[in-house]
């Protein structure tokens, strides 16, 4: 259940981030680029699920495959977020600034 929240969570809060993340003028080029490596990522992951358990005959591989790629988007996640909390004028930062 956790990883299915994570999962599901991890490119809406990236798509928030980015208006935060990058000037106003880039943010068509920054959404367009998170859009292509998350239909990559559609494309590359089925094929290489399907390919993991072809070779291995049963789901074990590929679960694991799924489990780490999910886990370290997470991560990869909460580093971006506590990044931009460092940043003095980062938009997301004001909401704790006093």
């Amino acid at each position: 259940l956790a990883l299915s929240l994570a999962d599901g969570c991890i490119p809406t809060i990236l798509h928030a981030l980015i208006p935060l993340s990058v000037d106003a003028s880039k943010f068509g080029l920054a959404f367009g680029i998170s859009e292509i490596l998350d239909a990559s990522g559609h494309i590359f992951g089925d094929i290489l699920v399907s390919s993991l358990r072809e070779m291995t005959g049963n789901y074990a591989a590929s679960m694991l495959f799924i489990v780490g790629l999910t886990l370290f988007s997470t991560l990869l996640s909460v580093a971006l977020v506590f990044h931009d909390i460092r940043e003095n004028d980062s938009a997301f930062n004001s909401a704790f600034r006093k």
